[in-house]
């Protein structure tokens, strides 16, 4: 991939002013297709589609488009209908950064309604309904594209600025701990890497086993598959989705799998799906002939920023959560921001709860920045946002494990709404009622309010971080989880948390925002107190 940009979308979304604004900023020639073929026949678009038809048009286009690609590193805005031409689609994926300027339909239409020039493919008569149509259509091809940009409300400089900033990616973070070292792959469209990275990483595997489950598109799977040599033997689990089924059952069926199909010490297991999937197959592969190599292609948000990175395997029992594990790294990790686009918006708030974390935990920058873009990640409407979000997520956890591996110390700050969180989990038993990162969400506003109860965190921080939960409809209470005659069970749990020592608690507080520390305390000194004055107040 050169760093040609291509700019795709609808009529009316600005590609041509959008187009010029970057040329400007990076010192490329600018070309229109739409503009390159009128040249070409001296005739405008309308009468080429009146007097030639749109199969003589397409094909006019299909060659102009392909023929710029292949030259020298441009800016190039597509027409409309362009990007929907499977061979322009894919020399457009392989050999330029790809751009959909994503516009509102109101706006498209205000702008088709002033402007001089006549659309072919639109009905003037119900322009509304003409461009809904035609949106629909194009919109599952125009996700394909490496970068989308929300554009409606934005000035074009803002536009090409972001879009300038989304060509630094992909990127590569190096995780170095005691263990060794590896590296964490972030962009968007990726999993094409997969193969360079599978060979460079595991050069000596002859074998990969790739666990899964049914509710991670095959396509994922067989788009890696292919691109393997064909001296690789490729197999595939899936194992059952949800927190209940992190647990020594589907271990064995891993390592029974491995044992039949004669997998030895050089051979590899890969982790396609979100952390129970990672955290399973990591502890698999981890205890297999004394550990074989591991690779992390996490499919969620949560997994991309927190369980895939930082060498953490494990599986649940019936006395809590993460109990069984070990310490075991990957060789590499490949996070494609693109397979988040079938995940429910539930799943994207899931994950950035530990995005949120981090910047509670470490990064006071980063939550005023979070602050903004928050609804952006949430809602998946700026590319740049999420990238920049996990790198900074990523980037956060490796500075902590490169200095406590082993969670021996610094670490434990990680645990942060954790303790809480858990404990409601294990408590609701992993039901469909709070997922992973809901709970957390819930235990650091626990964690939060209880900094401040004990004078650590101000009362202006802590308002901070609630406005931030009200604007982005983050639920913070366990008040409906817990009765009062669950109270003694939800202690049991709390107490086998696997941070505890003895009798004490490792609670993690706030000092501030962006600073966190360890507070030893008591079960019975801090936290029953607390969730029966909330739950007394409820």
């Amino acid at each position: 991939m050169n760093n040609t940009l291509v700019l795709t979308g609808m009529m009316g979304s600005g590609k041509s002013s959008i187009g010029k604004e970057l040329s400007n900023i990076l010192s490329l020639k600018f070309y229109d297709t739409d503009l390159e073929i009128e040249k070409m026949l001296n005739m405008t678009i309308p009468d080429i589609f009146k007097n030639k038809g749109e199969n003589y048009f397409r094909k006019i286009e299909e060659k102009i488009c392909i023929d710029l690609i292949n030259g020298d590193e441009k800016v190039i805005a597509l027409g409309g209908g362009a990007f929907l031409n499977k061979k322009i689609r894919e020399i457009v994926l392989k050999k330029s950064i790809s751009v959909w300027i994503d516009v509102d339909i109101s706006t498209i239409v205000k702008r088709m309604k002033i402007s001089k020039n006549i659309r072919p493919m639109l009905d003037y008569k119900d322009l509304k309904g003409s461009i809904t149509s035609i949106l629909a259509k194009r919109s599952p091809i125009y996700q394909l594209a490496n970068i989308k940009i929300k554009a409606t409300s934005i000035s074009k400089k803002k536009i090409a600025s972001e879009i300038k900033k989304n060509m630094n990616y992909p990127k590569k973070i190096n995780i170095r701990t005691e263990g060794g070292s590896y590296p964490i792959l972030i962009g968007n469209n990726i999993l094409k890497n997969f193969n360079k990275n599978y060979l460079q990483f595991c050069p000596k595997s002859k074998k990969i086993l790739f666990i899964t489950n049914t509710k991670i598109p095959n396509k994922y799977f067989y788009s890696i598959k292919k691109m393997l040599p064909k001296k690789n033997e490729c197999f595939i689990i899936n194992i059952p989705s949800g927190e209940k089924n992190k647990n020594l059952l589907e271990v064995n069926k891993i390592l029974n799998f491995l044992t039949i199909h004669n997998f030895d010490r050089n051979d590899s297991v890969a982790a396609l799906g979100g952390g129970v999937v990672g955290d399973t197959a990591g502890f698999a592969a981890s205890i297999f002939k004394r550990g074989i190599n591991f690779i992390q292609v996490p499919t969620t948000l949560l997994s991309q920023v927190d369980s895939s990175v930082g060498g953490k395997t494990g599986v649940n029992n019936s006395y809590g959560k993460n109990l069984i594990g070990t310490f075991y790294h990957p060789k590499f990790v490949l996070i494609d921001i693109a397979v988040l686009g079938s995940l429910p918006k539930r799943e994207m708030v899931s994950g950035f709860a530990e995005i949120l974390k981090y910047s509670l935990i470490m990064n006071k920058k980063f939550f005023l920045w979070l602050c903004k873009e928050g609804a952006n990640i949430i809602n998946r409407s700026n590319t740049l946002s999420i990238l920049k979000a996990i790198e900074i997520s990523c980037k956060s956890k490796s500075i902590i494990v490169g200095k406590d591996e082993k969670e021996k110390g610094l670490r434990a700050i990680l645990n942060f709404g954790h303790t809480f969180g858990h404990a409601l989990e294990s408590h609701l038993k992993y039901s469909n009622k709070l997922n992973h990162g809901e709970a957390v969400i819930i235990g650091m506003m626990a964690a939060s309010t209880i900094s401040h109860k004990k004078n650590f965190l101000k009362n202006q921080e802590l308002q901070a971080i609630k406005d931030l939960y009200q604007r982005l409809s983050l639920n913070d209470s366990f008040k409906r989880y817990i009765q009062n005659n669950q109270l003694n069970n939800f202690f049991k749990i709390m107490k086998k948390d696997k941070k505890n020592n003895s009798k004490n608690i490792n609670l993690i507080l706030l000092k501030r925002i962006g600073k966190a520390f360890i507070y030893k305390t008591t079960l019975e000194k801090t936290l029953m107190p607390f969730v029966k004055n909330e739950l007394k107040n409820a």
